[in-house]
């Protein structure tokens, strides 16, 4: 099993480049890959967090090995996490900027904006800024 995690960090821009862009493949031969974005602040970005899988759009793998918790992620201009990964991405218990729901939603690109990929689940959610 490989690990990944980007955590404890601020991870910043002037709002005319995107974020984390993570091209991902969930095993390199045969081992599983889990990856974690973790305690950071995330913010300022066109999009915060990019999930793509490379390879054909319509394999969708059954298993998650990427978690995104207790994050900062606010203020971008686009979204903050886009997910053009093909699994459900488990996105909770991060501050979004904002309490109003609709309004997270709104910043999120998931299955809601495009059927054929998968769900960002940000659900539960912080309702005010994580202090680290």
């Amino acid at each position: 099993m490989y690990f990944g995690t980007i955590s404890n960090s601020e991870i910043k821009s002037d709002g005319t480049h995107d974020g984390i862009i993570i091209y991902y493949i969930p095993y390199i031969n045969g081992e599983e890959i889990i990856l974690t974005i973790t305690n950071n602040n995330i913010f300022n970005f066109k999009t915060a967090i990019k999930l793509i899988t490379p390879g054909d759009p319509m394999f969708k793998y059954e298993e998650n090995w990427i978690g995104i918790h207790n994050n900062n992620i606010y203020n971008n201009t686009d979204y903050n996490i886009m997910n053009e990964y093909y699994t459900d991405i488990d996105a909770t218990n991060n501050y979004w900027g904002t309490a109003d729901e609709e309004e997270i939603q709104e910043k999120i690109y998931d299955y809601l904006d495009n059927d054929e990929l998968r769900t960002v689940i940000y659900d539960p959610y912080m309702t005010s800024p994580i202090q680290f």
